[in-house]
């Protein structure tokens, strides 16, 4: 496991980490998901360490990249089918090593990203499957703070190293 202090990136999916994997229809169809502002602030954190953050998605919804904008993500993979791929991909675009990149979790389809990433973590409500695969278990659910409680054991694990 890479320590919490050299990770350089975070990448997180986002149905059932950044939300709580609710998708909300409207009557015309529309869907909506809701996102924590505690998470909002934990890319604001990470980004004022130096540290990266960017999201993959199987979804293609736009709301994901309507957050990314308003977080100032500039890297983000909607559509995803190989997740391992796109995080090789995302790590490339940054120039950062996937051992100095933590991945944040929940369900299956995020394995093959967690199993290259030098910290996977997964969200305290992630399918047995991806517990058992992460270094980590965070004790928060998936929509209510997940990516915070990241940011700030690596946020804090940094600030003690220096």
């Amino acid at each position: 496991m890479t320590p919490f202090g050299s990770i350089e990136l975070v990448i997180a999916d986002v149905d059932g980490t950044l939300t709580d994997g609710s998708m909300y229809y409207g009557e015309n169809g529309e869907v909506l998901k809701r996102f924590t502002t505690y998470d909002g602030v934990a890319v604001a954190m990470l980004r004022d360490v130096g540290i990266e953050t960017a999201l993959i998605t199987a979804e293609t919804s736009p709301i994901v990249i309507a957050r990314a904008t308003k977080l100032r993500i500039s890297k983000v993979v909607l559509g995803s089918v190989a997740k391992d791929r796109d995080f090789l991909e995302i790590c490339g675009h940054f120039g950062i090593a996937p051992q100095f990149t933590a991945y944040l979790g929940d369900d299956v389809g995020d394995l093959p990203a967690m199993k290259l990433a030098g910290l996977s973590v997964a969200v305290a409500n992630a399918t047995r499957e991806v517990k058992k695969c992460a270094n980590v278990t965070l004790a928060t659910r998936g929509g209510d703070g997940a990516l915070r409680e990241l940011a700030e054991m690596i946020v804090s694990s940094r600030l003690e190293g220096q």
